[in-house]
């Protein structure tokens, strides 16, 4: 870990989310603050190494339904403990742990957190269209 270095975040969520909203008639992805779509059509956050943690800028807003869905992933966090490494967004009431691994990792780029699964605060951020534990896509940190 090399606190103060810059990378990027990349995380695609959950594949079958982003399917499932480009296939919805109104469905659409807005990107800010940052946030873009890497090379792998994952979401890239670019982000800051602190100790024990890495902040993250930059939001991914998905709508369709004529906006009954409307889902924000804004400025992703992670952090480690000595359960793993939790996954965090920013909301309207702080940060919120949507996700957990038990994988501790460096917080580096070359990186891959895997096996992540939903929480129950995530379970409420996506809808209650997944159930807690629900697994999640890997995420990566890059240069």
């Amino acid at each position: 870990m090399n606190p103060g270095a810059e990378l990027h975040v990349e995380w695609a969520f959950k594949r079958s989310f982003l399917e499932y909203v480009s296939r919805l008639p109104d469905g659409r992805c807005q990107l800010s603050g940052g946030a873009t779509v890497g090379p792998n059509g994952a979401f890239r956050f670019p982000a800051t190494i602190l100790p024990g943690l890495v902040a993250s800028v930059g939001a991914v807003r998905f709508i369709g339904h004529g906006g009954a869905l409307d889902l924000q992933i804004v400025a992703p966090g992670f952090a480690l403990s000595a359960e793993g490494a939790h996954v965090s967004i920013e909301t309207d009431v702080g940060a919120l742990v949507v996700a957990t691994s038990p994988e501790v990792v460096a917080f580096e780029a070359g990186s891959v957190l895997r096996g992540l699964v939903l929480t129950e605060a995530g379970r409420e951020v996506f809808g209650g269209f997944y159930e807690s534990g629900t697994p999640l896509e890997p995420i990566s940190f890059v240069a």
